[in-house]
Parts: C-alpha cells; sequence; structure tokens
C-alpha cells in the first residue's frame, strides 16, 4: 500500500489534482528523511516548507502555507506524500492501523584514504616541497598592522630589554625578575583614564626576593 492510497480521504480532489502537477513541474523536493519524519520543499512562487510525521496512530501532516492552515490539508502536501512514494521513503507494508517508520535515506559512508588525498597528489607527492609550497599558498593569512595605545608599546619595550642577551666578553649572570601591574583606582578617577602603576622585585642570590620598589619606564 502506498502513503497516498493511506492518506488520499484527507485531501480534496482539486488539491490531488494540483499537487500531482508539482510532481510534474519538478518543484517538489525531499531535503531530509528520517524514520520519524519525511521534510520536504515545495516551490510555488516562495518555498513552502513541509512535513510528514510519523506516529504510531497516524501520520501527522504540516505545511507553512495559508491553505494548511485554514484546513490542515493543502496540494503542496499531497506534492510530498506522493514525492516520498516515488522516492522509496515509505514501507510497502504500511497498512490502516499498522502503521510503520519511514525508510530513511540517511546513512553514513565511511571514511577512506582516497577521500583525504587531493586528487591528482600521489603518496610520494605528500610533503614534498612543492606540495608544501602549495598548502603554504592556500592557508597564508593575512596580518593587520595592529596599533598599540602608548602604554602598551612602553611595556612592550620593556619586554624586549628585558630577552636581550648578554653582550659578548661579560659574564653571563641570569637574574630573575617579577614585574606587577596594579591599577591606581583613585588616579584613574582623577585622570578620567586608566592609570597603570608598575612595580618590580629580583631574586637575592640568596634566592630570597628582594623588597617590592617601583619600576619606572621611560617614555
Amino acid at each position: 500500500m502506498t502513503l497516498a492510497e493511506l492518506l488520499q480521504n484527507r485531501f480534496r480532489a482539486d488539491l490531488r489534482h494540483r499537487g500531482a502537477a508539482y510532481i510534474e513541474a519538478e518543484r517538489v523536493s525531499l531535503v531530509r528523511v528520517t524514520p520519524e519524519n519525511v521534510f520536504g520543499v515545495v516551490v510555488d512562487g516562495v518555498e513552502y516548507q513541509t512535513q510528514l510525521r510519523y506516529q504510531e496512530s497516524d501520520i501527522a501532516l504540516f505545511c507553512t502555507c495559508d491553505q494548511f492552515a485554514r484546513s490542515k490539508s493543502c496540494k503542496h502536501l499531497w506534492a510530498t506524500v506522493l514525492t516520498a512514494d516515488v522516492q522509496g521513503c515509505v514501507n510497502p507494508a504500511i497498512r490502516p492501523g499498522r502503521l510503520t517508520p519511514f525508510v530513511s535515506r540517511e546513512k553514513t559512508a565511511p571514511i577512506r584514504v582516497d577521500d583525504l588525498t587531493i586528487p591528482g597528489e600521489t603518496d610520494d607527492s605528500i610533503g614534498s616541497p612543492r606540495s608544501a609550497k602549495r598548502k603554504t599558498a592556500t592557508t597564508d593569512v593575512p596580518v593587520r598592522d595592529v596599533r598599540l595605545a602608548p602604554w602598551e608599546s612602553k611595556l612592550e619595550d620593556l619586554r624586549e630589554e628585558m630577552a636581550v642577551p648578554t653582550r659578548p666578553g661579560k659574564k653571563s649572570q641570569v637574574q630573575e625578575r617579577q614585574i606587577f601591574y596594579e591599577i591606581d583606582l583613585a588616579a584613574s578617577r582623577e585622570a578620567g583614564k586608566l592609570v597603570i602603576q608598575a612595580t618590580q622585585r629580583q631574586r637575592r642570590s640568596s634566592g630570597q626576593w628582594g623588597k617590592v620598589k617601583p619600576l619606572k619606564v621611560r617614555s
């Protein structure tokens, strides 16, 4: 038994006639089919969304058109019912009082190694300079010139100065230092902008931390 034979009593003859015309004009497509639902799209000036929902005791129908809102049936739904039959989405064992889920078309195929290989590229070419150049060209992203605020620029200069290696001929000496950045709320309110106080402390030769002292940042 087809779904159309099962549901034809819900549709007037004129709706069935117009719905069949959409099939001939190829204006009906099923966008998703699961055991519980059939989702369709019917082009009738605009796209109307249709849905057939499987329930144990009934097949529920839905459409976004005004005709369905008034009478709970329409030509778009009949076109979707016919398409579901034609595309094999309905179990032929379906009967009144003995409904069955739809035949899902969603299947997950296993991923093969060939699917991950670029067409025309062999295993030997993977990792070659030419291949690497091609991949690099496709992944290069233009870098924007980010303009730093004055205080950010000063902190960046300080970081670079701390990273400068010891000059040749001088005895290498590693001196660990911690820098703290604190927001001065009172000064910030008075100045109407963010004021940051920088302090520092250095580790002594004994391994203990020294006193926290103000950190002067030269402009």
